[in-house]
């Protein structure tokens, strides 16, 4: 029993559990009171302590003169006599600690009592599996809490204080619906401080954007980004995971994604675990990605029954740590219900996880706030007007809309290739096509008026192909860009209008014009010039044919003359 004791004076870096850093403080002299101070400055928990093991404090708390806890017993917070289970199943504290099974070995096989389990966590190190998995156990055994936690606003802390040394399992038994409880073992011999470590995941979602050159979410990704209609758009979601994630048998993670109506799910998920430099797929065989019955307005889930048990594609395993990574990888097509301008198309994500390693992991789960990203697309309006007269417009003008692209072949030469734009019967744009021939007809009406919803910014030329009756066809396309100034960064507000701050068109390389950001639209007018007007007959035409005549006989008759007289010479 000695050896026992001055092992347990030590107990306080062997039994912690994962959770927590803990400093203690000695007690003074004549003391009764112990005071547990937890560093969390969320409020809303309440953290409970159970006296785990009790026993006859001594020594002054020097190193010359350590505290000893002898003729160890079980603490009043845990019941030692009932049995939790049902049938064959049912089980005591000491049969249930006896049971526990690491690798094919029973640590705590031989252990009849308090004094023989403590024994036993006193010889492991503080992050060891027979730590985590006496704390399992512990936790469906407890009864009374020794005492429970105040908070204070102005220390931005909680507090607990107990009456007698031990060693007590604490654990937060009330969470906010984006926190997760806690546990962990300490020793009471004096006033301790513990300072909890992240017991909750965060989620991040990203956009790609092709303008975007930074590299912290991968080059490309950000909080905003503006397509065409009928464009894919790649998006991520990154998930982080707690540093207590040991304390676990099991980790429940969820992805709930939500698409504005501008936006359809293509359903192409695929997950990477990501820790430090390596990164590994993950079979899709370890998730589910579930597209009917969600609550609220929930798109589409995806859901991993356990984290911590994934494979790659060839059945290996996947190590999964606290620094590991979870990312989703997914398009969504921009499609013809999608907004103009502002409010844009937002796409939101919450992440579900357990939270409550007392029960294993495999029931209680907490949530995420939300991270949005938004996709903008713009409206082109055309307005066609006489050249002389600009409130006179022209009905009947025929155009196409084209941008280049250019590519690069693998011995660095480089080809331009016209993608004409197809739109539908309301003028949104459906795709793009390098056949001219497949490309929509754009016809200004009896306003003079034809529009291109669903632009993204950028450079485009619009093609004049049949001018309105009586009028010139312009000789050259109309080079127009369309510039939009977006937030491409990593701190968006969640406000549109802070998304998008302006929007402008320039025609032929000529001064912006600025555009309307609100309803997402940009303006063109273009002129076209009457053709010259042929004379009538009987007109001057007849007559200045009729002077030629009369001036081509002079010149003949004058000729003749010069001739006759050199013949005379």
């Amino acid at each position: 029993m000695k050896k026992i004791t001055k092992i347990l004076s030590l107990l306080l870096a062997a039994v912690m559990a994962l959770t927590m850093s803990i400093s203690v403080t000695a007690l003074a002299d004549g003391e009764e009171s112990y005071t547990i101070t937890i560093k969390n400055e969320t409020s809303g928990y309440v953290y409970s302590a159970y006296q785990i093991f009790d026993g006859d404090l001594s020594g002054s708390g020097t190193n010359s003169d350590p505290y000893i806890l002898s003729n160890i017993v079980w603490g009043s917070g845990v019941d030692d006599e009932s049995t939790v289970g049902s049938g064959d199943d049912a089980k005591t504290l000491i049969q249930a600690i006896n049971a526990i099974t690491i690798s094919e070995t029973t640590p705590f096989a031989d252990c009849k009592d308090a004094a023989g389990v403590a024994e036993v966590l006193a010889s492991c190190s503080d992050d060891s599996e027979v730590v985590q998995k006496f704390a399992d156990v512990v936790s469906l055994y407890l009864s009374t809490a020794a005492a429970t936690s105040s908070y204070s606003t102005e220390d931005s802390n909680y507090t607990i204080t107990v009456t007698d040394p031990g060693y007590y399992l604490v654990k937060n038994t009330t969470v906010t619906s984006d926190g997760a409880y806690t546990r962990f073992i300490l020793e009471v011999t004096g006033d301790a401080e513990v300072e909890p470590k992240s017991d909750v995941p965060s989620v991040t979602k990203k956009v790609y954007e092709e303008d975007y050159t930074g590299t912290d979410y991968g080059t490309g990704y950000n909080d905003v980004a503006d397509y065409d209609i009928g464009d894919e758009v790649p998006f991520e979601l990154i998930g982080s995971l707690p540093e207590n994630l040991s304390d676990y048998e099991t980790y429940k993670y969820i992805f709930h994604d939500t698409l504005s109506t501008g936006l359809t799910f293509n359903d192409d998920v695929v997950v990477k675990v990501v820790t430090g430099t390596t990164e590994t797929t993950v079979a899709s065989s370890n998730y589910s990605v579930k597209t009917a019955d969600l609550t609220g307005d929930c798109t589409f889930e995806v859901q991993f029954t356990d984290i911590l048990s994934l494979t790659d594609s060839e059945g290996n395993s996947i190590s999964v740590t606290s620094s590991s990574k979870i990312y989703v990888y997914y398009t969504a097509t921009l499609n013809s219900n999608v907004a103009i301008g502002l409010d844009g198309n937002t796409n939101k994500v919450t992440l579900e996880y357990s939270n409550n390693p007392n029960e294993g992991g495999s029931s209680d789960t907490g949530t995420t706030p939300e991270d949005i990203v938004i996709v903008f697309t713009y409206e082109l309006d055309v307005t066609k007007v006489d050249g002389e007269d600009s409130t006179v417009t022209l009905e009947g003008a025929e155009f196409v809309l084209y941008k280049t692209v250019t590519s690069t072949d693998g011995e660095g030469n480089e080809t331009a290739t016209k993608y004409y734009v197809q739109v539908d019967s309301n003028n949104k744009v459906t795709g793009w096509t390098t056949n001219e021939n497949a490309a929509s007809t754009l016809t200004s009406d009896d306003s003079g008026n034809f529009s291109v919803i669903g632009l993204d910014d950028g450079a485009y030329y619009l093609e004049e192909t049949k001018a309105p009756t009586g009028y010139n066809l312009l000789d050259d396309p109309i080079k127009l860009v369309i510039a939009a100034t977006t937030d491409n960064g990593q701190s968006w507000s969640g406000k549109a209008s802070d998304a998008l701050t302006a929007l402008t068109i320039s025609v032929d390389d000529g001064d912006a014009e600025n555009g309307d950001t609100s309803n997402g639209t940009v303006d063109l007018t273009v002129e076209n010039n009457s053709g010259a007007t042929l004379p009538s007959t009987g007109g001057m035409g007849t007559k200045i044919f009729y002077t030629l005549g009369g001036i081509l006989v002079v010149c003949a008759g004058i000729l003749l003359i010069v001739k006759r007289r050199m013949r005379n010479a």
